[in-house]
């Protein structure tokens, strides 16, 4: 279960050895594109764990105005096999969250999961809803490539409801 769409970077600034990123995640074109941003805070310090260094940060989705989201609100649904409804009672600028870098950018191997090997994809993963869902966010600027990857199926009805509360 894995959701793929676009990113294009509008903004970095360096702190110490990590960054913090400011995305824009857009799919579909002309009158059928929906687009939101994403904003990753660089942690203020790096925990060294016994497999790989990971660093913790929070961030937030933001609402960008005149996107239109049914397309893609459709298309998580099925790329995620959403169960119930796609769309939350209530309406939001912005969605926090708090989120881990999952260690250096790595290279893709090609079954479709990560290697150990240096490599352009970042790998994160997010907690949304009180810490409730897990949702893995990679992506891969030289590319423009993203994905949100649900830790395990039952956070994908949740997270889809809880990213339409600004994709509205």
């Amino acid at each position: 279960m894995t959701f793929s769409f676009g990113i294009s970077e509008i903004q970095r600034h360096d702190a110490v050895d990590l960054e913090d990123f400011w995305l824009t995640a857009r799919t579909g074109s002309g009158a059928d594109e929906a687009r939101f941003s994403i904003w990753l805070r660089a942690p203020e310090e790096v925990e060294e764990d016994f497999i790989d260094p990971i660093a913790f940060s929070n961030g937030y989705f933001r609402r960008v105005p005149g996107s239109n989201p049914g397309r893609l609100l459709h298309a998580l649904k099925n790329a995620l096999a959403v169960q119930g409804t796609v769309t939350a009672a209530t309406r939001e600028d912005i969605l926090p969250f708090e989120f881990i870098f999952m260690g250096p950018p790595a290279e893709r191997d090609p079954e479709g999961g990560f290697s150990d090997e240096p490599g352009d994809w970042i790998l994160t993963k997010l907690f949304l809803a009180d810490g409730h869902i897990e949702i893995f966010f990679n992506f891969n600027l030289a590319t423009g490539e993203a994905e949100f990857v649900p830790k395990a199926p039952e956070y994908a009805d949740i997270f889809v409801r809880e990213l339409s509360k600004i994709l509205w």
